[in-house]
């Protein structure tokens, strides 16, 4: 709790990394993670960005090996509507087709581009011969192949089972005292079943 400036920042992690893919799907929890912000409920994508972008609402989602780990920060008199938006997100995300196929097409975009730096090669490789068969040896975003494969339903049926409040680790820091972070974080993860 710091009242010095009237912000507020939340991190929570939740068991969704890349370690949760299905075999011939890799980088669904990946791709899963940055489809996060891009729609929930009754706001498609670009109101949902609109949303948060009204509020100055700093929205940011990264899945690794083990984690799907969300970064929230917003200004106190925001702090309702920014954990509304992103309980929104997490329960009725919509994964809808357009936003599907732009963040598929980044994503392999992005596969090209390390395809060709020597670092993400050598790290990529790394991760193959020492983990072998072990999901930790297949690289965090995914392969062509993985991600072309994953349709909607695997996207829903993924956050339908590892966007969930077991197993979740909050950390908030900031202009809110204990009794609103309690009232934010049930609200939070009441919602939080699909």
């Amino acid at each position: 709790e710091d009242h010095t400036l009237p912000m507020v920042a939340m991190v929570a992690a939740f068991p969704a990394g890349s370690v949760y893919d299905p075999k011939g799907k890799d980088g669904l929890a990946s791709f899963a993670a940055s489809l996060m912000d891009e729609g929930a409920g009754k706001l498609d994508s670009k109101a949902f960005q609109a949303a948060l972008a009204d509020k100055a609402i700093q929205l940011s989602v990264q899945a690794d090996r083990d984690w799907t780990v969300v970064s929230l920060i917003t200004l106190t008199a925001n702090a309702k509507a920014a954990f509304k938006l992103l309980s929104t997100a997490l329960t009725h995300p919509r994964f809808d087709g357009e936003a599907i196929a732009r963040v598929r097409a980044q994503m392999l975009q992005n596969l090209q581009q390390e395809g060709e730096d020597p670092s993400q090669i050598a790290a990529r490789n790394f991760h193959q011969v020492f983990f072998g068969p072990h999901p930790y040896a297949h690289d965090t975003d995914g392969d062509g192949p993985g991600l072309t494969s994953i349709n909607r339903n695997d996207l829903v049926n993924f956050a339908a089972s590892h966007w969930v409040r077991n197993g979740m680790k909050i950390a908030v820091a900031g202009d809110l005292n204990t009794a609103a972070l309690t009232a934010r974080a049930i609200m939070m993860a009441a919602n939080m079943t699909w």
